[in-house]
């Protein structure tokens, strides 16, 4: 199976590193996580901040031994993030370095993924991995399997969400023998 695997609070805790990174900052404001905030502080903060945020957010618990898990049984994992050059001429770099430092396996990573429901479809994905229900359902619209990774914001949806990677890897051997 071609797993596909977001990064960004799915294999890394990116939510509560932008957190220690706002108390930092200027930005004083209680809008919570910055996707929520003025679009104008989203970008100042995310020039400032974001390579360190991308360096330094931890690995979730479990999420390596869960990705080498799934590859010794023989699938594919495909890395599909929003990350990209577009703000810092580094970020695929460094997220490469962090992958490697952290021991984070992959057999490719698709930068840059805007729209996941239509690289998973020209990617053969077979099942998308991700916290955010934009992508999730970008991704089910295009006939892919679908599992949530569990953050606050997307308690309520209508698609299989899991609490942990513990559990991800429960729900990818319920799927195996249903094949």
């Amino acid at each position: 199976m071609r797993i596909g695997i977001d990064i960004d609070n799915t294999i890394v805790n990116t939510r509560e590193t932008v957190f220690k990174y706002k108390r930092k900052s200027k930005f004083k404001h209680n809008k919570g996580y910055y996707l929520f905030w003025p679009k104008e502080e989203q970008e100042e903060f995310l020039d400032q901040y974001v390579e360190e945020i991308h360096l330094n957010a931890e690995v979730k618990e479990y999420a390596k031994e869960a990705i080498d898990l799934l590859h010794d049984k023989g699938h594919e994992i495909i890395l599909i993030t929003y990350r990209s050059n577009i703000r810092s001429s580094s970020s695929n770099a460094n997220t490469k370095k962090y992958l490697k430092k952290h021991h984070i396996y992959y057999d490719d990573i698709l930068f840059g993924s805007f729209n996941k429901g239509k690289v998973c479809k020209e990617h053969h994905i077979d099942l998308l991995i991700d916290d955010s229900l934009e992508n999730i359902e970008s991704a089910a619209k295009e006939g892919i399997q679908v599992l949530v990774y569990p953050m606050t914001y997307n308690k309520k949806n209508k698609y299989p969400r899991v609490k942990d990677w513990k559990e991800v890897i429960d729900y990818i051997q319920r799927m195996e023998k249903d094949m």
